[in-house]
């Protein structure tokens, strides 16, 4: 699913291409944070893991 994503950790906006599998998990480019990406009904949900 492509679209951005902001942090919630330091609050960077990132963008999320397609080829992002749902539950995958990425870091901020900014702080490091690890982040888990799901994906429901369109709407891409970010949580610090």
């Amino acid at each position: 699913m492509k679209g951005s994503i902001i942090c919630p950790v330091c609050g960077y906006e990132m963008e999320v291409d397609d080829s992002i599998e749902d539950g995958e998990v990425v870091a901020c480019p900014k702080c490091g944070a690890e982040l888990k990406l799901t994906f429901s009904d369109g709407v891409i949900h970010v949580d610090v893991v």
